[in-house]
């Protein structure tokens, strides 16, 4: 059988890039938030400009599920259908989050303000994977470890998108090399270990697929998928950007902002790519419990 005829086509690229830019942003303020926690940078204006550019990439990747709807008042009535859909209370999660996080910015960054709104971030980072496995008869989907996986990969990709904010930010404004430099010497730490835990965390959701939807474990590692999973996930997205991690630790300053620079974009795709191919790959399987999966139960 042609895998391409079981894949799931009803959440294309825009649902992806909703799920995307709203896991990356939200993890992009989780850092900066953390960042305004400690002493050393708490001068340096870094944290600030993180926090602003997190929430406002997670406020504008709202955007892509409005577009897919088609119409702003099916957005609303997204949002009015909390207490049945998965997809609505995400929506409103990240709406809350993003009004915490302006209120946190505009009153200077209070410890109590910065650890719930962190504590939001990691909430909407996180649920983009409970909404999928919702939906018991997409069986790959149904998997604890995705919350998981979509939580390492939004904190990857938030560091990554600070790592490229910063640089561009380094590139016109000298005053603020030093103070970005301190700051990815800070994170890059976490950022080879979130990578590697990601690594490790696809090695078993995979295998778990596998022996609850071989079809759909099979098009996803040696199917229509392999290049999707193989080149764009785990090479482009996780592997290059640990070697090139591992590189630029080691050599000049100039030459290391360029390894930083290539790296931090093969995150960013893979990211990306994570979520396309799992929405790709939520192929139908036997339903439990008697439950069927509708088309769009969200509205």
């Amino acid at each position: 059988m042609n895998s391409s005829h079981m894949s799931q086509t009803v959440w294309g690229w825009k649902i992806a890039a909703y799920l995307f830019g709203a896991g990356m942003g939200a993890g992009a303020f989780a850092f900066s938030g953390y960042l305004t926690l400690v002493p050393k940078f708490t001068e340096s204006g870094v944290a600030l400009r993180g926090m602003w550019l997190g929430v406002v990439v997670t406020a504008l990747s709202a955007g892509f599920l409005v577009w897919d709807l088609g119409k702003p008042m099916r957005f609303m009535r997204v949002l009015m259908n909390v207490a049945h859909s998965w997809l609505s209370r995400g929506a409103v999660i990240l709406m809350v989050f993003c009004l915490a996080a302006l209120i946190t910015i505009a009153t200077g960054e209070p410890k109590a303000l910065v650890w719930i709104s962190m504590a939001l971030a990691v909430a909407v980072a996180t649920y983009t994977g409970v909404l999928l496995g919702t939906m018991l008869s997409r069986p790959l989907w149904n998997n604890s470890l995705l919350p998981m996986i979509f939580l390492t990969s939004a904190l990857s990709t938030g560091i990554a998108l600070l790592d490229v904010g910063g640089l561009a930010t380094s590139a016109t404004n000298s005053s603020m090399v030093s103070a970005f430099q301190a700051t990815i010497a800070n994170l890059r730490w976490a950022h080879a270990l979130l990578l590697g835990i990601e690594i490790v965390m696809l090695y078993f959701f995979v295998n778990l697929s596998r022996s609850r939807s071989k079809a759909a474990a099979d098009m996803l590692t040696r199917g229509d998928l392999r290049y999707g999973f193989w080149v764009g996930i785990l090479g482009a997205g996780i592997v290059g950007p640990l070697i090139l991690l591992a590189v630029s630790s080691a050599t000049g300053s100039s030459a290391s902002d360029t390894l930083l620079l290539i790296g931090d974009l093969g995150v960013l795709f893979g990211g990306f790519m994570l979520r396309r191919v799992i929405l790709y790959v939520g192929t139908r399987g036997v339903v439990e419990l008697g439950v069927r999966f509708t088309i769009r139960p969200e509205v």
